[in-house]
């Protein structure tokens, strides 16, 4: 094996270095399909895991405060949603519901047209700012007593 064989590593270079010196970069496609592939593994695991134990992760904004932040419940919704009852998950957060098919529809979007679109970019940038403002105004209207 000579200097010029891959498997030597040169003087001054890392492991990983080496490792992805030669390799192609990802297309934006197969990053997202990666990422969408490794979230449904670690949820489907979570969700095997309260399904099994019946004890899922509290709230630290509701644990502190006692009220509830705009998330609150999501993980109930996901998992009525993963056992078809949509009326179940609309009970447990109608908002983030709602809001759940248009943000996946956006890093789509994002990740398949925007960044080489400018109109992509600020379209997203303003439905994102849109979101965050429901949001943020839901997180209020649900902890006023007798509202809901």
């Amino acid at each position: 094996m000579g200097a010029s064989s891959p498997h030597v590593l040169r003087p001054g270079r890392s492991i990983l270095a080496e490792l992805y010196e030669g390799r192609k970069p990802r297309s934006p496609a197969c990053s997202l399909s990666r990422a969408l592939r490794t979230f449904l593994l670690l949820g489907g695991i979570y969700f095997l895991y309260i399904e099994l134990g019946g004890v899922g992760i509290p709230c630290p904004f509701r644990l502190l405060t006692g009220l509830k932040c705009p998330g609150c419940g999501v993980t109930t919704m996901l998992c009525d949603l993963l056992r078809l009852d949509v009326l179940g998950a609309f009970e447990e957060n109608p908002v983030l519901l709602f809001l759940l098919a248009p943000s996946l529809l956006l890093v789509v979007l994002l990740e398949w047209k925007g960044k080489k679109s400018k109109a992509v970019r600020a379209l997203c940038t303003g439905l994102l700012s849109l979101a965050v403002a429901i949001l943020l105004t839901w997180g209020i209207v649900r902890n006023i007593p007798g509202l809901l």
